[in-house]
């Protein structure tokens, strides 16, 4: 059973000798390590927010897991209905591993190489 909440969110702030200047202190430091990774990445030409990049980068990798897994889960499916041996399994493993590589390679000749300052 949960403690009773007295004082609601300021009460739990409180309580934990947590105050408003120190919150601001830590929402400083997080954007400054923000802004501090965009400038390290020397990619200025994306004028993006940091979350639409990363829901682009979020789904390129969910798509390459995905290319990875599903052609083996297709191949023990398979394996199953025919009742074969894990050949179709181990068939589709090498084609999603393949697959997956193929598109990671093309990410990164779009990428290209960083120029160094």
């Amino acid at each position: 059973m949960l403690p009773p909440h007295n004082g609601g969110f300021l009460g739990c702030v409180a309580r934990r000798k947590v105050d408003i200047f120190s919150l601001n202190r830590i929402i400083a430091k997080v954007h400054s390590s923000v802004v501090n990774w965009s400038v390290m990445t020397n990619d200025n030409s994306d004028d993006r927010s940091p979350m639409a990049l990363a829901l682009e980068w979020s789904s390129r990798l969910i798509a390459i897991a995905l290319e990875m897994a599903l052609p083996a889960a297709g191949g023990y499916w398979l394996d199953l209905r025919i009742g074969t041996s894990p050949v179709f399994a181990a068939l589709g493993a090498i084609l999603g591993f393949v697959a997956g590589m193929f598109h990671l390679l093309r990410i990164a000749r779009q990428r290209g190489p960083s120029k160094p300052q």
